[in-house]
């Protein structure tokens, strides 16, 4: 990937803070390769693995973004799940989910059980910022991607097929309708 983007033309990054050696002989660069070779052997998720590679390659070439910032980034990718992912995905094609009207209901109703999980992945994304609640309302938000997920979806390039896309959107329709039929029956 960073030889074709050099046959593309493309410089790599310039800033020669990344490739200075610290008083320990290494580099931001060696020490960012180094982490995301360790995240890619102890990863066990076969579908994540080429967003490693994808990850550094990109760093490689963006002058704006600090070796601790990359650090969190990578840090933060390895410990998402493949749906978790899925779902930053969704929400970075522009879409929101409504955890707020979810929340109540999610306890109540027996048919919202097996989304529960699904309900916890979105919240596990916003607790750590990769979602934000651009309303700034206290509780459970609603949620939309927010800057440091744009940037892990830039970097990593994330991106989903139609049809997990379409699998992440059905089950926001699902929940939605459940709990719009729990709200009409009270």
């Amino acid at each position: 990937k960073v030889a074709q983007r050099l046959n593309n033309g493309e410089q790599p990054r310039r800033d020669d803070e990344f490739y200075l050696r610290d008083e320990y002989d290494q580099s931001s660069a060696e020490k960012l390769l180094e982490e995301t070779l360790l995240k890619t052997k102890q990863e066990f998720e076969a579908k994540k693995l080429h967003y490693y590679g994808n990850f550094y390659a990109n760093i490689c070439f963006e002058n704006n973004v600090s070796y601790e910032v990359a650090n969190s980034i990578i840090g933060q990718f390895s410990s998402l799940s493949h749906q978790q992912v899925k779902i930053l995905a969704y929400l970075n094609t522009g879409k929101t989910i409504p955890l707020d009207k979810w929340e109540k209901e999610m306890y109540i109703d027996d048919r919202l059980a097996p989304y529960y999980m699904f309900f916890s992945d979105c919240l596990h994304l916003y607790s750590i910022r990769l979602a934000s609640n651009p309303t700034m309302k206290l509780g459970v938000p609603e949620i939309h991607i927010s800057h440091s997920g744009k940037l892990m979806c830039k970097l990593l390039e994330i991106v989903m097929t139609e049809q997990e896309l379409r699998e992440i959107e059905s089950q926001v329709i699902y929940i939605e309708k459940i709990v719009e039929g729990l709200k009409t029956t009270k």
